[in-house]
Order: structure tokens, then sequence, then C-alpha cells
């Protein structure tokens, strides 16, 4: 599972540092979603030539 690295990796020693990581979690999950813009153009397979090369397909 992707979560179980971040155990491996943040080390919580004191109260203090533990109490302010679940606070930091808390925050994160009550904050509003970011509004992500997504813009796009649809490719023809001669744009894709041009930009990744002639690759055989």
């Amino acid at each position: 599972m992707a979560t179980d690295s971040i155990f491996h990796t943040i080390h919580l020693g004191t109260a203090e540092e533990i109490e302010a990581f679940l606070n930091a979690l808390e925050e994160s999950k009550n904050a509003p979603e970011p509004k992500v813009e997504v813009s796009y153009h649809e490719m023809t397979d001669e744009d894709i030539d041009r930009l990744f090369g002639d690759l055989k397909r």
C-alpha cells in the first residue's frame, strides 16, 4: 500500500510532534479541494510524431 512508506520516513519522538502531526492530518482532511483547471487539445498522429519522433507503433 502506498501509505505504508510514510511510516518508514516520518519519525515522531515526542507527544508534541505526534499531536502536531495529527493536527496537520485533520487540517488536510478538512481543507477544501483546490480547484484545478485542466485544458488540453487533441493531437493527431502527425503531431505526436513531431513531438516524440517517428516511432513505430
